[in-house]
């Protein structure tokens, strides 16, 4: 079993005091093209036919100062709720084991899961996601296309109800099977390998959790300062791909210099 262990998930601090911030969710777009079928130890605790996808969703009424735009794109880490069709009261939730809840409904062993915190999935799985949201967005993994943000939305279930970065392959313990598409687990453990590999060269995101008590929970990703970070524009990835190139170059005339 592949397991990373440290941790940098930081808890949203304003003025010296944590607060309990709120905003109102409700679904604007999401993608059908993708789904999978997700099963937990042999229990059936989710749809037979999850979407994995991106949503869109619209932020109303934000409260104590939350800085969201009117539009967010996050991928959930709960798979035993649905959507939020009408606007949903959110709070968001930091990395502190005060601010972190579990949530033990009639949906089952995956609906117990909801929280980043340390007392919801577990300080090792709120780790983990935090060295795959940093290889995404810091230019490992490209977020653009449909079919990568569904590879990506498979890998944060993965990480968020698993502390393996190796997907199972039968029913002792949480997998995927019969996807729409069939290289949609093979390239999601692509992905996860890529992360675990190259852990060492990953700048961790802080990550915290914008939670409802009855709809599906959100990864909300943000930086040093609380600000909620969006998946990089086109351009960004092209100047990050740009920079290695450039300095793949460098590398090479340098070694050509000095034989």
């Amino acid at each position: 079993m592949r397991i990373l262990h440290s941790l940098v998930l930081i808890p949203f601090v304003v003025a010296g005091h944590a607060l309990a911030q709120s905003v109102d969710l409700a679904l604007t777009v999401y993608q059908s093209d993708y789904t999978v079928y997700v099963n937990t130890q042999g229990a059936n605790d989710s749809p037979e036919d999850v979407y994995s996808t991106i949503q869109t969703l619209m932020t109303l009424s934000n409260t104590t100062g939350l800085n969201l735009p009117a539009q967010i794109d996050l991928f959930c880490a709960e798979l035993g709720q649905e959507f939020p069709m009408t606007p949903m009261p959110y709070t968001i939730l930091g990395a502190s084991a005060a601010d972190s809840i579990q949530v033990s409904g009639s949906q089952g062993q995956l609906d117990s899961l909801a929280g980043i915190g340390i007392s919801g999935i577990g300080a090792t799985r709120a780790a983990n996601l935090s060295y795959l949201y940093g290889y995404a967005f810091g230019g490992g993994y490209s977020l653009q296309s449909a079919y990568n943000q569904a590879v990506f939305q498979m890998a944060v279930w993965q990480l968020s109800h698993s502390d393996s970065f190796t997907l199972s392959t039968n029913s002792t313990g949480f997998y995927f099977s019969s996807p729409n598409v069939s290289s949609l687990i093979s390239d999601t453990q692509a992905l996860l390998t890529n992360v675990y590999n190259n852990e060492t060269s990953i700048t961790q995101m802080t990550l915290d959790v914008l939670h409802s008590d009855t709809a599906q929970d959100y990864i909300l990703p943000v930086d040093s300062n609380g600000n909620f970070v969006a998946i990089p524009e086109p351009s960004a990835w092209a100047a990050v791909v740009g920079l290695a190139s450039l300095g793949f170059v460098l590398l090479r005339r340098r070694a050509t210099t000095t034989v």
